[in-house]
């Protein structure tokens, strides 16, 4: 019977391993997610996002106006 309390040993280490390389590839994972969330971003990102916000402003512009030409068309009638 000590073969299979032996063989039962070393399931339980190989489980318990293999567990332990789970957890670290996450915990990895998690860390290069935490890094990039963290990372500044560059000259050409915050352009492109000046430019984004910049349209929608746009945007919102035109919809203010069309918005006021509509009321004093209303008003004038």
């Amino acid at each position: 019977m000590p073969n299979t309390n032996e063989q039962a040993m070393f399931k339980y280490f190989e489980s318990a391993a293999h567990m332990n390389e789970a957890v670290k590839d996450g915990v990895a994972r998690e860390n290069a997610q935490i890094a990039e969330d963290l990372r500044e971003p560059s000259a050409e990102e915050i352009k492109a996002i000046d430019k984004e916000l910049e349209a929608e402003r746009e945007k919102e512009r035109q919809l203010h106006q069309a918005k006021d030409k509509t009321e004093k068309k209303d008003d004038a009638k």
